[in-house]
């Protein structure tokens, strides 16, 4: 469909507040992750997502082009305020700390990231039926798997994580399992306790186990701030 938008308001907006376009932007993508988490990709209708964000479905179509544009952009949304998509400062903190931590929050009683997590889990779901959405899909776990990796190289540096991990692979193993956790938490197939339970026991399996206190304070020099382990999911 073709949006109706009178250009020159959206102008006249902008000179108003420069913010403003970002704002409906982000109230579109907040209202259509309310609506892929209740509803799924397949029960996602445009007309909805414009009654959940209060605004029109021309101006929807205006800023994401179509249906499949607004999903596309709303994975990316979900992606950069998951738990795991913050920059981590890693301060004092070991690396094998750091990739615990960053894990383990993708799988959380809080609303945000239950709602987070079932909007990757459809939309992972629906590229498997959709080849448009799965160059998208495939650029997000690469970079998380990517940072993940470099939080891992870190551990490394500083001794909390065995030397003999490869930390891309260790990374693959981890997010991969992180995803396989969150569909049958979000299924209700698993309790939190026992997601995170099963995910702290692999995590020690594959990084090995935190050296003593004295030892993990005494390596520090390869301790990075700003590092992202995010699945820019």
């Amino acid at each position: 469909p073709c949006a109706i938008v009178n250009v020159e308001s959206e102008r006249a907006s902008w000179a108003r507040g420069r913010t403003t376009a970002g704002d409906r932007r982000t109230r579109i993508l907040d209202a259509t992750c309310r609506v892929i988490a209740r509803h799924g990709v397949r029960g996602l209708r445009v007309e909805r997502v414009a009654e959940e964000a209060g605004t029109s479905v021309s101006l929807i179509y205006y800023y994401f082009g179509s249906r499949r544009g607004l999903v596309r952009a709303t994975l990316e949304h979900a992606n950069a305020r998951a738990p795991s998509g913050h920059p981590l400062e890693f301060g004092e903190r070991a690396g094998y700390e750091v990739v615990r931590e960053a894990l383990l929050a993708e799988i959380s009683d809080d609303a945000a990231t239950i709602e987070n997590s079932s909007v990757w889990g459809e939309v992972l779901a629906t590229s498997a039926f959709d080849a448009r959405l799965r160059p998208t899909v495939r650029s997000a776990v690469e970079a998380w798997v990517q940072s993940v990796a470099s939080a891992i190289r870190t551990g490394i540096e500083d001794g909390s994580v065995r030397p003999d991990v490869d930390p891309a692979r260790a990374a693959q193993h981890l997010t991969a399992l992180v995803e396989g956790l969150s569909d049958r938490w979000l299924a209700g197939a698993l309790t939190t306790a026992e997601a995170r339970a099963v995910l702290d026991e692999a995590i020690s399996g594959v990084l090995g186990p935190l050296p003593p206190g004295p030892q993990r304070a005494g390596a520090g020099a390869g301790r990075r701030s700003g590092t992202s382990a995010s699945r820019t999911r």
